[in-house]
């Protein structure tokens, strides 16, 4: 069975509204499984006995966002007055 998780990767700001990505993972008493919200794997890690299967999940799917600048925001030059 699949488990929804939202995690933010950009915080609010002034000049941007944040940033939220979702996807899913599984977990079988030893490795997490994450996939993207378009259900493709992103990654998997291995889990000790007692840590956060959720936590490792959130920390690969924040993760795999900064391999791509396809996200980021575009920054503009600023024009002035001519």
């Amino acid at each position: 069975m699949r488990i929804r998780m939202i995690v933010q990767v950009e915080r609010p700001s002034e000049r941007s509204p944040g940033a939220i990505r979702q996807g899913e993972y599984t977990f079988d008493g030893t490795t997490v499984h994450v996939y993207g919200d378009d259900s493709r794997l992103i990654g998997t890690a291995k889990v000790r006995p007692g840590d956060d299967a959720g936590a490792a999940a959130r920390k690969l799917l924040r993760e795999s966002r900064r391999s791509s600048d396809f996200y980021a925001p575009i920054n503009y030059p600023t024009r002035g007055i001519v």
